[in-house]
């Protein structure tokens, strides 16, 4: 063979490289020959692997390469195109150190482009037929090892050959058979192993080939994370389509989660997301598989099919079971193994600034949704990290710190996107284990790219109205409580903002973005409210109007609009004033609170069927439902601007108009109670004189 050609001692000086003369003119010639060739005017004789690649669509083609051995010998040229790349870097450094220069320096072109191209090529046609991994067997171990190992610059084109050539392998040539073969010989082990020592995991087993080949940062950049890491990870996919998951178990004990998830953390964004669609590739692995050796499992003879739950199908009923082959081809798409989703949580640790805060404050420990109580801690916690992320002088207005992991956050929020809508089922199956959706929404006023922003609110979106069996109530339940925290921050920040000097300038910054988010916010809820009025239902159960108005209530009437340090009296009765800038929460707030009441999520037995008398205190026990609401509604008729006005009396009438019994009349006498306030505020304005027993008596006869 080529490799043959080495001289023994004493041989000639030229020696040395005679095979790689041999062997680059053999597959057509070196890349500098190659672009000489294209510029002389004098046609070139093909060389043998143009005559093959031209000829492959010839009868018989592959069993005639198969007949000559020829798959092993151009993995053999594969593997001698890695060595001469090797050695002409050596070369190059040795060249530099001879001239006195630093031999680190040096940098040699590539000269064998062409001629692994041609190999590749004719390699990735030819496993395209079964009968060829068969004769691979032995070779394997050699083909494989070339994904993940040590390149030059010169040589990355090497491994990306190499990984083409086991793709195609993987998919077409790949056998039960083989699959057990690598298992046996943990070549899953060994390809994972070289991929922690490329990406700096573990130490260079190899000290001397520091200096001339690309390992850590160095090798990311020239992308050979991602060659090495596809080319295991989409083997180990293949092997389990073999009735084995073998492969899949070796990939895990060696580490490969743990790799994939280091080499995502540290990609750079040209790289990262050709790895999260690995991640993809993970989760949607065939796992529902027998692991049964094939000489273990029961022969089915004829035309019947065996599967793993021990059933024979006849290939007549196949034909005759479109919707089941329809299923299946959809079924590619399934979530089958959400342990590798686990990948996608660790990361958001790092990315999601809510989590990485959490994290730090908690001793490592992850937080945990699995109550209301813990979801209402969480929002609470959102609110001041991001307080603290708006307040702190080192993020600029554009709030671009932390770039980089704010991309990464993005594009994971991308991949579970597309995952949720690959297959109607996934949803429920990730967010059930991770709550990845919930996480973002938690997070949502801590983010400063806004584009994640909109992301998030579309996920929901999409999983509210486009995945008709989805179980939404934590998701919208975190959304109305992040919303309603937003509002009920804004009203204590408008409250401290008074006592807030010429130094520290950051609490309208803090406002205004709190203020955005909460419009964000509000949007989407008003939109999933008329979309579904069943989403009411999920956000009454979630405690939306019960714990957060009598909070809400509560703040309001603390507020110093309520409190009289704004507003004016005319014998005894204020005049509400024109505007106040908490009018916009408050709006905000009504606009939720129409749509819940006017889809009737709000159940009879939780309603009070008695008038609330306009002006009591609110008593320290927790309120009724529907006494706190009117009198949160009265609040903002009598004593904000005209836009809380309008929001509260929107309220007002949804209630009168969703309500055909008893409640009906008890949400009147409010009503009439408010008139009365008025009538009489305005009798007063205008002079009119009303005494004692006339102003007694004016509500009775008016209602009469």
């Amino acid at each position: 063979g080529p490799g043959g050609g080495g001289g023994g001692p004493g041989g000639d000086q030229q020696s040395p490289d005679e095979w790689k003369i041999r062997l680059l003119q053999l597959l057509g010639g070196s890349d500098h020959e190659v672009e000489q060739q294209k510029s002389s005017t004098k046609a070139s004789p093909p060389n043998d692997l143009d005559i093959l690649l031209e000829n492959s669509e010839c009868d018989k083609f592959v069993l005639r390469c198969v007949e000559n051995e020829l798959p092993p010998n151009l993995i053999h040229c594969l593997r001698l195109l890695r060595v001469l790349e090797l050695q002409h870097a050596h070369t190059a450094v040795a060249l530099q150190q001879r001239a006195g220069r630093d031999g680190s320096a040096a940098v040699a072109e590539s000269v064998s482009t062409t001629a692994t191209d041609k190999v590749s090529r004719l390699l990735c046609l030819l496993c395209t037929d079964p009968s060829v991994g068969e004769q691979l067997r032995p070779h394997l171990f050699g083909l494989l090892a070339l994904s993940g190992a040590s390149y030059p610059p010169s040589g990355v084109h090497v491994a990306s050959a190499a990984s083409d050539v086991i793709l195609a392998f993987s998919e077409s040539c790949l056998s039960a058979s083989l699959v057990w073969f690598l298992h046996d010989r943990k070549m899953i082990v060994h390809m994972t192993d070289d991929v922690k020592e490329l990406c700096g995991m573990t130490a260079v087993s190899s000290p001397s080939s520091v200096t001339l080949c690309l390992y850590g940062q160095a090798a990311e950049a020239a992308g050979l994370w991602v060659v090495a890491l596809r080319t295991v990870v989409k083997l180990v996919v293949s092997s389990c389509q073999h009735q084995c998951l073998e492969l899949l178990r070796d990939f895990d004990a060696a580490g490969g989660y743990h790799v994939l998830c280091y080499g995502i953390a540290n990609a750079g964004p040209k790289h990262i997301p050709k790895m999260l669609e690995l991640v993809t590739t993970l989760v949607c692995c065939k796992t529902d598989t027998s692991t049964r050796r094939p000489q273990d499992s029961g022969e089915a003879g004829g035309d019947e099919m065996s599967h793993a739950d021990g059933t024979v199908t006849s290939e007549l009923t196949m034909q005759n079971d479109k919707p089941s082959l329809m299923e299946e081809i959809d079924d590619s798409r399934l979530a089958t193994n959400p342990n590798a989703f686990e990948i996608v949580e660790d990361l958001m640790v790092r990315s999601v600034p809510l989590l990485s805060a959490y994290v730090e404050a908690n001793d490592g420990q992850r937080p945990s949704l699995g109550t209301n109580d813990a979801l209402r801690e969480l929002s609470a916690f959102s609110i001041e990290t991001a307080r603290g992320i708006l307040s702190d002088p080192d993020v600029d207005d554009a709030g671009r710190e932390g770039a980089e992991a704010f991309d990464l956050a993005s594009e994971l929020l991308v991949t579970t996107l597309q995952l949720y809508s690959d297959h109607a089922k996934n949803y429920s199956i990730i967010e059930s284990r991770y709550n990845i959706l919930t996480q973002y929404i938690l997070a949502f006023p801590t983010f400063s790219d806004m584009s994640v922003k909109v992301m998030i609110l579309k996920t929901l979106e999409y999983v509210c109205t486009g995945l008709s069996d989805s179980n939404s109530v934590k998701p919208l339940s975190v959304l109305s409580e992040i919303f309603f925290s937003l509002c009920k921050s804004l009203l204590i920040e408008e409250k401290g903002d008074e006592d807030v000097d010429d130094a520290g300038g950051s609490g309208n910054k803090v406002y205004d973005a709190f203020t955005l988010d909460a419009e964000f916010l509000m949007g989407t809820l008003v939109k999933l409210l008329q979309f579904d009025e069943s989403v009411s239902h999920v956000m009454v159960e979630g405690g939306l109007l019960v714990d957060k108005i009598d909070d809400f209530l509560q703040l309001v009437l603390e507020s110093p609009y309520i409190q009289g340090a704004t507003s004016e009296e005319i014998d005894g009765l204020k005049e509400p004033p024109t505007s106040t800038e908490v009018d916009g929460v408050f709006s905000s707030v009504c606009s939720i609170l129409r749509l819940v009441v006017r889809s009737g999520a709000i159940s009879r037995s939780a309603l009070s069927r008695h008038p609330v008398e306009i002006g009591a205190p609110l008593s320290d026990e927790p309120g009724n439902l529907d006494q706190n609401l009117t009198l949160l509604l009265c609040t903002g008729i009598k004593d904000l601007g005209e836009k809380a006005m309008q929001g509260s009396l929107s309220v007002f009438e949804a209630k009168l108009t969703s309500r055909h019994d008893d409640s009906l009349k008890d949400d009147m006498e409010g009503i009439v109670d408010l008139l009365d306030y008025f009538a009489e505020m305005t009798g007063r304005c205008c002079g009119v004189s009303l005494t004692g027993e006339a102003v007694d008596q004016s509500s009775a006869v008016r209602r009469k």
